[in-house]
């Protein structure tokens, strides 16, 4: 993947240097949505390094409402209740197994739904949850 200067309309630092830590976030405003997706597409392999200290993360920058989503799920993620969730092109979207579609979340009130779904799928039969899934899609 090769990105030229010209690639790329602006990019700064933000936030204020601290001792904590030791870069500051970067913004990068892309010249073409596609030069962005293909930039971020490719973000495992230009992250992948064994050295932590110099560890590099590429995120999407998303609007504070769905970051709260996303908050909300990685949560979930590390409870184990659902499989993955990840942001493409600045939608959420989530697999609750590793065998299932992708499914995109756009409120914190679906969130919620899906966290009730959760807690009925935990005491009633398989058959009954599958149902309360079904509803939601």
């Amino acid at each position: 993947m090769n990105i030229k200067q010209s690639d790329i309309i602006e990019m700064y630092r933000v936030g204020k240097p601290n001792e904590k830590k030791k870069h500051r976030d970067t913004i990068i405003t892309f010249r073409k949505k596609t030069t962005r997706d293909m930039f971020y597409q490719n973000r495992k392999n230009i992250t992948r390094k064994q050295d932590q200290e110099n560890q590099v993360y590429i995120n999407e920058l998303l609007t504070k409402h769905r970051a709260n989503i996303f908050f909300g799920l990685r949560t979930l993620m590390k409870e184990k209740q659902i499989h993955a969730a990840w942001s493409q092109k600045g939608n959420i979207l989530i697999r609750k197994t590793e065998s299932d579609p992708p499914r995109k979340i756009r409120s914190l009130k679906q969130l919620k739904e899906f966290e009730v779904t959760r807690e009925i799928s935990d005491g009633k039969p398989e058959s009954d949850a599958e149902s309360s899934d079904e509803e939601q899609s």
